[in-house]
């Protein structure tokens, strides 16, 4: 499952708005476009559109990898090694927000409370931007008794600093 995940993220990186009608390079048919729908579309489409698009294709992505880290985090074989490479799959800068990362950590330091050694669970929270979470996040993370020390005090930092932008 996690190949074809890269293999459509990958892809769906490199498409562009004339090739939305295709295939990707192992075959499989990745947006299919009805006649009424093509006839609507600009043929000459300004480049804000594309990324439209793409920003749309990558944020369907992080949300599917996001739901699937939420879903393999509970795994008790699941080791901490194997998950921060999953976690890591995805480039840093792909995630608008953190709260489905957030929540995948959350589930993984929750079910594996037994295997946290300090290291990994900083090395975990290391993927986390605490500046995409969400308010609610923030004040979830800032009681979360399994994110280390340094995360807590990051979130912390981090709801100050909204904090005096607020104010």
């Amino acid at each position: 499952r996690m190949h074809r995940i890269l293999e459509y993220y990958n892809f769906m990186s490199m498409t562009t708005a004339d090739d939305l009608n295709g295939r990707n390079a192992s075959g499989n048919i990745m947006l299919t476009l009805s006649s009424d729908d093509e006839s609507n579309m600009d043929v000459h489409a300004d480049e804000y559109t594309r990324s439209s698009m793409q920003q749309q294709q990558v944020e369907a992505v992080v949300a599917l990898m996001d739901a699937y880290l939420g879903e393999v985090a509970s795994d008790s074989k699941l080791g901490a090694a194997q998950f921060c490479s999953l976690v890591g799959v995805l480039p840093a800068g792909a995630r608008q927000s953190a709260d489905g990362l957030y929540r995948a950590i959350d589930i993984f330091l929750r079910s594996h409370r037994d295997s946290g050694a300090c290291m990994e669970r900083e090395r975990l929270c290391e993927a986390l931007d605490f500046a995409k979470l969400s308010p609610a996040a923030c004040s979830h993370a800032a009681r979360n008794e399994r994110l280390p020390l340094r995360a807590v005090l990051a979130v912390l930092h981090m709801e100050q600093s909204h904090l005096r932008r607020a104010v």
